[in-house]
């Protein structure tokens, strides 16, 4: 996490609400969140959060292949939503948080943060830490960008 991107919490804090998608882009060409549809495969949602620059490198995926056994007969949209519970799972265990962000629509936004960094104790009403395919709060994508500062 320790890289500085100020210009991309510059452009957050600049952005009306009718930018946002632009400010998505933003957010996912800095690698800082990964966004896909409901629909996609986890396999390609996988290799797009394991691109990102806050990724945790000590991330186990010893669990991915029964994960792709069990899910096999679920419709797209539970196994993605089951997968993203055991990436929460995973992360959490490894000392950081999988993030949920509010795109507005039936897409996901997808971050990590340290699970005890002071910024997100700080966006707390705002956050959504995903973890057993839990979903209770998402927060804004200028919340999460400020994450990063």
């Amino acid at each position: 996490m320790g890289v500085d991107h100020s210009d991309v919490l510059a452009t957050v804090q600049a952005v009306g609400e009718t930018e946002m998608n632009g400010l998505l882009s933003q957010l996912e060409n800095a690698k800082l969140v990964a966004a896909f549809e409901w629909d996609d495969e986890p396999k390609t949602i996988r290799e797009q959060l394991e691109a990102l620059l806050s990724f945790p490198a000590a991330m186990p995926w010893d669990w991915y292949d029964d994960f792709l056994d069990r899910t096999e007969d679920y419709d797209v949209a539970e196994a993605v939503e089951h997968f993203l519970g055991l990436v929460g799972k995973h992360s959490l265990k490894v000392g950081t948080a999988t993030v949920s962000v509010d795109t507005g629509d039936d897409g996901y936004a997808i971050g990590f943060a340290p699970k005890n960094s002071r910024q997100l104790k700080n966006a707390r009403r705002w956050v959504t830490v995903v973890r057993r395919g839990t979903f209770t709060r998402r927060f804004g994508l200028r919340r999460y960008a400020s994450l990063f500062r």
